[in-house]
């Protein structure tokens, strides 16, 4: 029963993180869940790619994938900013 909640709860941060992406109406997506990998890597891509500005105090994410999303950033001419302690 734990499980399927969890996956309940994937299915909507994914619906969810799909929806701001696309949103023309957003402009910039703070990200703040933590980790190096999907969902947070997958907003940020989306994000960057849908030419809205990224600001993350996520220190994993930037560390194993800062150098792609940075890239992907000036491809896309929008800001890629992070501060974490």
């Amino acid at each position: 029963m734990k499980e399927d909640f969890l996956e309940d709860i994937k299915k909507a941060i994914s619906s969810t993180t799909r929806a701001i992406a696309e949103d023309k109406e957003i402009d910039v997506v703070v990200e703040l869940i933590g980790g190096d990998e999907n969902p947070s890597k997958s907003i940020v891509e989306k994000s960057l790619l849908n030419k809205k500005h990224v600001v993350t105090a996520n220190k994993a994410l930037i560390a194993k994938h800062g150098h792609h999303l940075a890239l992907l950033a000036e491809e896309q001419q929008v800001c890629l900013n992070f501060e974490a302690a």
